[in-house]
């Protein structure tokens, strides 16, 4: 991963606050804990006057950090640059693991992680097949835009998500309404300062062939409005287009692509379970359509296993026993709508339903049902998350399913397991060229001010925490065979932490060496940046 895996982890994600300790010395973490967090909390951000005349000057990290704090057109300033369309080859099979099906090739990355790349959902399984597709659209040969269509909670928008944090591919998404206007994809002329200025739409955006080369992904697309929706024509075309209000014509970028999702594939919904409209036959043959399935249960499985560590094996394969059947008999409405054979569920008494059980709302009954613990039963939680918002004709058929897999249990609590707090402590490694992400937490009038710091490296995670009892900064190393994905699986571990300190209340001050065998005063010491 490197000596700068954690520079790089951070700039994975927009962290406008992130800043930088001017160049001094961090006082005896070790033992001086609330010395340390003192020093840090009170030390002046660092500032870097920036002139963009001299953008090509600036490094790759003084670009990534200056992006979100400049107006939209510096931002195009900067995307103009050429270090953004580079690109290093990655064996797809280290990028996607066992989700990849596609054989051993190397496919392009993006060499420079741009700000607007998403962050892939911690939880998320991609459909093998779909990622398949999604990759060789984002990276193969410009042709047809891509449509992804299929029942809400599908995952129909993680998956270019996915693909964008795995590829490096800057991205940008919105979602239509039938009250969305044109402007939201062109632009509108606003007024900052007594000025007025044109503020360029997402689409015109993604599209420019002086920018970084987007993927676009409109969401929602069969709820748009006919206006809307003839702009959309030469977007998905990939033609040339003009901002009517300012003349400016924009030309699509060689590396733009342009993907949607829907509950349709255009055609309008059959089956009536959503309020979708049918869209124009043209612009639907701008697109090659992959439908988008729910995900069989031992993905399901997986990702509350994943999800909900304290929620017991056998909880988890009942509710995906029950998913399983829920997932069939709403296929089964999709199948009798395309005049298509049914599969018979639990010897003929039920055929279909019109209730999708996403994963969606599984996460949401699984929640509820260790957050309940012995409170209330399995039932109860079900309810809450499905039975009481289910469609009323589906209701007596869903309830079978739910008796059928849990039996008895049904009006039983969940197995789950009781909250062991846990303060993990290792062996000191040699970790003079980790980089250290310093995170403080100020506290309260109920609790003391606190310290994480977090980074990697080949051998995996290296974590120092204010331990809750003794208030001292303790060492934690997690070693690379304990992740399942190797490399990768380090980087999403250290993001979903992360994540979860800042939403704490955690705040990101510096990045850090430690040096053992330092003086005290001088163990840990800012990164040049």
């Amino acid at each position: 991963m490197g000596r700068s895996s954690y520079l790089y982890l951070i700039r994975s994600y927009k962290m406008s606050n992130v800043q930088a300790l001017e160049q001094q010395e961090v006082s005896n973490v070790e033992n001086t804990v609330d010395s340390s967090v003192e020093t840090v909390a009170n030390s002046v951000p660092y500032i870097k006057e920036v002139n963009l005349e001299n953008v090509n000057t600036l490094s790759y990290e003084e670009l990534y950090d200056l992006y979100d704090d400049v107006s939209r057109e510096e931002q195009r300033i900067i995307n103009a640059l050429p270090l953004w369309q580079e690109v290093e080859y990655v064996k797809a099979s280290n990028l996607f693991g066992e989700y990849w099906i596609g054989g051993d090739v190397q496919l392009p990355r993006r060499k420079y992680r741009h700000p607007d790349c998403r962050k892939a959902p911690t939880t998320y399984v991609p459909d093998s097949d779909l990622l398949l597709d999604a990759v060789l659209f984002v990276t193969g040969e410009r042709n047809l835009s891509m449509g992804l269509y299929g029942h809400t909670g599908t995952g129909k928008s993680e998956l270019p998500r996915f693909v964008s944090d795995k590829l490096n591919v800057p991205m940008l998404q919105f979602s239509l309404t039938e009250s969305t206007r044109e402007d939201k994809l062109m632009g509108t002329y606003l007024i900052k300062d007594g000025e007025t200025y044109f503020d360029l739409g997402t689409v015109a955006r993604a599209y420019d062939e002086n920018s970084v080369g987007y993927l676009l992904v409109i969401d929602e697309i069969d709820k748009g409005n006919d206006i809307v929706i003839a702009k959309a024509h030469d977007i998905a075309d990939y033609k040339p287009f003009t901002i009517d209000d300012t003349g400016e014509v924009f030309k699509p970028h060689d590396n733009f692509r342009l993907l949607v999702t829907g509950q349709t594939s255009g055609n309008g919904d059959v089956t009536g379970i959503y309020n979708v409209q049918r869209l124009d036959r043209a612009f639907v043959a701008r697109f090659f359509w992959v439908r988008a399935k729910y995900p069989n249960k031992k993905v399901l499985s997986k990702i509350l296993s994943t999800s909900f560590a304290r929620l017991g094996h056998l909880t988890i394969e009942l509710m995906a026993d029950y998913y399983e059947l829920a997932v069939q008999a709403l296929e089964n409405t999709w199948l009798e709508s395309n005049g298509k054979d049914c599969v018979e569920i639990l010897a003929g008494n039920v055929s279909s339903i019109s209730t999708p059980v996403s994963i969606r709302l599984m996460k949401g009954w699984a929640d509820l049902v260790v957050k309940y613990g012995d409170l209330r039963s399995v039932r109860e939680a079900y309810d809450r998350c499905i039975g009481m918002s289910c469609e009323d004709d589906d209701r007596y058929a869903l309830d079978l399913m739910l008796e059928a897999t849990f039996g008895k249990m049904l009006d039983e609590p969940g197995d789950v397991a009781p909250i062991e707090v846990k303060y993990p402590e290792s062996e000191m490694q040699n970790i003079k060229n980790v980089d250290f992400g310093v995170y403080v937490h100020m506290g309260d009038e109920n609790s003391k001010r606190k310290m994480w710091l977090i980074g990697a490296d080949e051998r995996g995670s290296h974590t120092f925490y204010t331990h809750p009892e003794t208030n001292e900064l303790t060492y934690y190393h997690k070693s690379l065979d304990k992740f399942e994905d190797g490399y990768e699986g380090v980087r999403t571990y250290c993001s979903a932490k992360i994540d979860e300190k800042l939403e704490k209340g955690y705040v990101h001050k510096s990045v850090v060496n430690y040096d053992p065998d330092a003086d005290k005063n001088k163990q840990f010491t800012p990164v040049k940046r």
